[in-house]
């Protein structure tokens, strides 16, 4: 059975290392759990955030608030509270993602080498479930601090739009 669980995660390893969203990307957000909200990496968000399938142009907190801005037609108090949330989120997860990546390296690293140690497999990748579950807490977090900020009409959009995108949704293009 032990032979089983590290073949699954050696080969889960493998995919994740050769897999070019989880290689990194340029902005530091790799692959995650918030969609467009989120992932820079381009695969989600849909074309209302700017891109076919997902989010293009600069993934700073200027450019995440201008494109809600836009959408929810937010008052200038509700941006400098949403500025102030995604700060401090994104302070919050800069460590967790450089670990995340630093992982992904040794692993690419490994898997690259043509040899597996089974036992520091085993330990990046329950490293790598113990930081995703850090970055979903505080973006689930982050998410509710925003929602309390919006006013009922645009806390109705909002939600509409996130129930509508699921995995690979229109949002608000539909």
């Amino acid at each position: 059975m032990r032979y089983s669980v590290v073949l699954q995660a050696a080969l889960l390893a493998s995919a994740v290392a050769t897999s070019p969203v989880y290689a990194g990307d340029k902005s530091g957000h790799p692959h995650d759990d918030m969609g467009g909200w989120q992932d820079s990496s381009g695969h989600h968000g849909g074309k209302e955030w700017g891109g076919e399938h997902g989010w293009k142009g600069d993934w700073s907190v200027e450019d995440r608030l201008a494109k809600m801005k836009t959408h929810l037609k937010l008052s200038d108090q509700q941006v400098a509270q949403i500025k102030d949330i995604f700060e401090r989120s994104d302070l919050q997860l800069k460590p967790l993602q450089e670990q995340s990546k630093s992982n992904r390296e040794q692993i690419r690293a490994m898997v690259d080498s043509g040899s597996i140690n089974d036992a520091e497999l085993e330990r990046l990748a329950k490293a790598q479930g113990d930081l995703k579950a850090q970055k979903i807490i505080i973006r689930s977090k982050s998410r509710v601090d925003v929602m309390n900020v919006l006013n009922a009409d645009q806390l109705a959009q909002f939600k509409e739009y996130w129930n509508k995108r699921g995995h690979h949704g229109k949002g608000w293009s539909e």
